[in-house]
């Protein structure tokens, strides 16, 4: 290593030099493997989170050695670059004149790795991924789809469907497009009149979401279907409200 460079110290210049940063992210791994004791001892600047998060893709090992040191909560710090960059890692914005689609089993190794350390798929990552790749939906969308259904398997799909129509229209997202919406309504396609119990539902629902994310009525009413009453409402963080709420709603 340069002995110019210091060896510990709030140095993102020094983190990006150990991590191979000047190298393709593909060629990486050998030089960042010969530096694994400096990076091990490097002190992390959270302003440059998006170059840890390079560095945890190139050797995901590099997790357990900061948790060793006692940085606990590197996966909650990078979480979404990470799981984002594992992505872009295998969906690349402008392929190369080589590159293939991976199948859905190369896709889910990798996340599922990640997920092994501490990262998880939360629902504003698999949404900013949809919204990311919205321009690419037709050709990978349905592999992306089965990916994060099959991480996410032993939720409900009612839940998921609530969560995901919640987070997708968050005003901070400002989605320009109807892509990512079309494409949500393609998978969860719930498109029947209503009832007067699917219309409590979506009463109760817009109620239930805090009034920075409100999903527009006219959307939930696509979506409502009578039987998801009780399935969206079956995890105990939205039962206590679904009660309360119902109550009112009747009075």
């Amino acid at each position: 290593m340069n002995e110019t460079l210091p060896s510990k110290g709030n140095d993102m210049e020094l983190f990006h030099f150990l991590s191979a940063g000047p190298h393709v992210i593909n060629y990486a791994p050998g030089m960042l493997r010969k530096n694994l004791k400096d990076i091990e001892d490097l002190i992390l600047n959270k302003r440059q989170l998006n170059v840890i998060a390079r560095g945890i893709l190139i050797h995901p090992d590099l997790v357990n050695l900061w948790k060793q040191i006692g940085y606990y909560e590197i996966c909650n710090d990078v979480n979404d670059l990470v799981m984002q960059g594992e992505l872009l890692i295998l969906f690349p914005p402008t392929p190369a004149s080589d590159w293939s689609r991976p199948s859905i089993e190369m896709v889910i190794s990798r996340p599922a790795e990640l997920i092994n350390l501490g990262f998880s798929l939360k629902d504003n990552v698999i949404i900013d991924a949809l919204h990311m790749f919205e321009h690419r939906l037709n050709e990978i969308g349905d592999i992306l789809w089965d990916v994060f259904l099959a991480i996410r398997s032993g939720e409900n799909v009612y839940s998921l469907a609530f969560k995901f129509f919640r987070e997708a229209f968050k005003p901070e997202r400002n989605l320009k497009k109807d892509d990512l919406l079309n494409f949500l309504k393609s998978k969860f396609g719930y498109h029947e009149q209503l009832n007067k119990e699917s219309e409590l539902l979506c009463r109760v629902i817009r109620n239930n979401i805090n009034d920075k994310a409100k999903i527009p009525i006219e959307e939930l009413n696509k979506f409502a279907h009578p039987d998801s009453i009780i399935s969206i409402f079956d995890e105990k963080t939205h039962s206590r409200n679904f009660l309360e709420r119902s109550d009112g709603i009747n009075n």
